[in-house]
């Protein structure tokens, strides 16, 4: 199978890129010292710096950095001496910073290749565009507690578990020459 598709302009080339989020295995979180144990009550986790208090600045958990790093050269990837963490500043109820930290233009890990063996005996390799480290959100519960009925200018409650703030996702893509940058992303505010 080539991948190449015939079309009325011309010939196509498929591509099919993947996001893929993991869970860095820490103690704890990856902007905070709260807490990264799965399954705590409801916002019981929380530091002040995931709540997104006054004054509070976030601090890289070393642990999350070496993972990635682990996780880059097992992937054959280049690893960044340089990488750089912005702001995408966004409004969402489970986020109350405002904004969450991840890495785009510079991220830990560079290009890098996984190598799959296909059912007929052949090796295949997988590209790899990046690896990069990112806060996570928190998560909205909308089916664990009771909801208010709408009525009228009463809005439904919808709880927010900041739980899961900053849990160090780490991401890898492959999106090919179709991947366009987002110019959200761009035009965003160092941060740290």
């Amino acid at each position: 199978m080539s991948g190449i598709i015939k079309g009325e302009t011309g010939d196509w080339e498929m591509v099919i890129g993947l996001e893929i989020h993991a869970q860095v295995l820490s103690e704890t979180k990856l902007f905070s010292g709260a807490s990264a144990a799965f399954g705590g009550a409801p916002n019981a986790q929380v530091s002040p710096v995931d709540a997104g208090m006054p004054g509070m600045l976030p601090v890289i958990n070393s642990v999350c950095v070496e993972k990635a790093v682990r996780t880059g050269l097992g992937l054959n990837a280049a690893i960044n001496l340089e990488s750089v963490f912005e702001r995408k500043n966004y409004f969402y109820p489970d986020l109350p910073q405002g904004y969450q930290i991840s890495q785009y233009e510079k991220p830990i890990v560079g290009n890098g290749e996984i190598e799959i063996d296909l059912p007929d005996g052949t090796v295949k390799k997988i590209g790899i565009e990046r690896l990069h480290l990112e806060q996570d959100a928190g998560k909205s519960l909308h089916d664990q507690h009771p909801q208010k009925k709408f009525c009228g200018s009463e809005p439904q409650r919808q709880p927010a578990d900041g739980n899961r703030l900053q849990t160090r996702p780490a991401h890898t893509r492959r999106s090919g020459r179709l991947c366009r940058q987002n110019p959200r992303h761009r035009a965003l505010p160092r941060y740290l």
